[in-house]
């Protein structure tokens, strides 16, 4: 991501070694904005997941080898549990 290569995806990933990045790159004023947009896309993706995409499709779109491997990354909030909760409660939706 910071070195501007895609990352390898598929069978590639297990094993790949990352690309050199100088460490002092860390300190360019750039690189907030360089890490905004993939950051953003990451987010949007998690955003989609709590839209009720299908557990297959997730590890699809985010480019991780397993629904499992996506777990340390997906940390619904305490908001979008209760709101996903409360949309799929069939007796939630009967008092309305």
């Amino acid at each position: 991501m910071l070195t501007g290569e895609p990352a390898p995806t598929g069978p590639a990933r297990r094993g790949a070694k990352p690309p050199p990045f100088p460490v002092a790159a860390i300190d360019d004023p750039a690189l907030p904005e360089l890490l905004s947009e993939p950051a953003a896309a990451r987010a949007e993706e998690m955003e989609d997941a709590e839209g009720g995409t299908s557990a297959p499709m997730l590890p699809a779109r985010s480019r991780h080898a397993s629904v499992r491997s996506l777990e340390r990354y997906a940390r619904p909030g305490v908001d979008s549990v209760a709101r996903h909760v409360a949309e799929r409660d069939p007796a939630a939706r009967r008092h309305r």
